[in-house]
């Protein structure tokens, strides 16, 4: 039987044995945190804001849904989309800030957002110009599953603002299309409004 202070002195003889092996990888995960946080906080503090003051109709006959809709489209404004962005350039999701304020019983929405928005422009021709497909990919070993998407090469065509290529393979972040996509009903929407009357 062992006592103590042999137990004892075996496991830091273990430890001494194990450092040489752990160190290095304790040191690298330690570096890759600190590069992270310094490339994260760089990223952050090059990302331009401007508020924006939107005031309601007083007679808006609508639900708080779409008031909900514009939150979630200014929500999903893009952000990280690659391993690179995300660990080497910083990328990540920037945040808005959106608060409810009265002001002589008027509701105002003050939302603090990113800067330059504009306006997607020609969104249904770019709709158009797309198309749907059932594909299988090749990038998957014995993989017989059918996907539904857009072809990426098309896509960049029209909207290369969201098509990232990596290692040589062109993806689409699909996020990215709605944008689009609620432009582009909006447009048909006025042709059919203006069709009708």
């Amino acid at each position: 039987m062992l006592e103590s202070s042999e137990i004892t002195q075996k496991v830091i003889d273990i430890i001494i044995f194990l450092l040489p092996i752990l160190l290095p990888f304790a040191l690298a995960k330690m570096l890759f945190k600190s590069w992270v946080g310094y490339a994260r906080g760089k990223y952050l503090s090059e990302q331009k804001y401007v508020m924006l003051k939107i005031i309601p109709p007083k007679n808006v006959m609508k639900g708080p849904q779409a008031m909900e809709l514009v939150l979630v489209a200014l929500h999903h404004t893009g952000g990280e989309a690659t391993w690179i962005d995300r660990f080497w350039n910083g990328k990540v999701r920037t945040d808005s800030s959106l608060e409810l304020i009265s002001i002589e019983g008027e509701l105002h929405f003050i939302i603090r957002i990113k800067k330059d928005i504009r306006q997607i422009p020609d969104s249904l021709n770019k709709v158009l110009n797309m198309s749907g497909v059932i594909y299988k990919r090749s990038d998957i070993l014995n993989d017989e599953k059918n996907y539904m998407g857009v072809i990426a090469q098309d896509v960049e065509k029209y909207c290369p603002e969201v098509v990232e290529e990596v290692n040589g393979i062109k993806t689409v972040a699909y996020g990215n299309l709605v944008g689009v996509l609620i432009e582009a009903i909006k447009e048909m929407y006025e042709i059919i409004k203006d069709g009708n009357k």
